[in-house]
């Protein structure tokens, strides 16, 4: 057992923290409205579509989250959870191309005020980074070890947390200074 043991299960238990809580926002039925609205911005005018894709999104990131804890499915699940950062990174990406910096980009379910700017481009590409610690070997067993990798993925969740308000709160501020 090394460090990326370690690494391995830290970064799976944030990425089941990161896919779970944006799965259950999708599904959940108060959240309809802000991503069918979402997805309108975005270009998808079909409601129909729209509302499946929420919901084939939700449930995706869902399994993917319960996937990448289990070592028979980590690393499946890690390039799963990689495919999806990327997906969400380029049509950010494209939404920026395109002038929409005051759109929501819909990363932290509604009411978290986040915008499409490029600090979130690169939040997304240092996920995609991060979650190739998934594709090394798990601890494998219930272990002092875990004791560990939690309180690493904890750490994670926090600053990650910390750093989703920053940006949030940093883009409020441009917003009322330019008003």
């Amino acid at each position: 057992m090394t460090i990326t043991h370690v690494l391995s299960d830290g970064v799976a238990l944030f990425m089941l923290w990161l896919f779970m809580t944006a799965g259950i926002s999708k599904l959940k039925p108060e959240n309809k409205r802000f991503y069918r609205e979402l997805l309108n911005e975005y270009g998808m005018t079909n409601p129909l579509l729209g509302k499946s894709i929420v919901f084939i999104l939700g449930v995706t990131e869902i399994l993917v989250a319960l996937a990448i804890l289990l070592p028979i499915s980590r690393y499946f699940a890690a390039f799963a959870v990689g495919s999806l950062l990327t997906f969400y990174l380029i049509i950010m990406a494209v939404q920026l191309y395109k002038g929409k910096v005051d759109m929501d980009c819909g990363c932290a379910g509604p009411g978290a005020e986040m915008k499409i700017s490029p600090v979130l481009l690169w939040r997304n590409g240092l996920l995609i980074l991060v979650t190739f610690f998934c594709l090394a070997p798990s601890v494998g067993q219930i272990q002092p070890v875990w004791f560990i990798s939690s309180m690493s993925a904890l750490f994670a969740i926090m600053l990650y947390s910390s750093i989703e308000k920053l940006i949030a709160n940093k883009q409020i501020i441009h917003a009322m200074r330019t008003h």
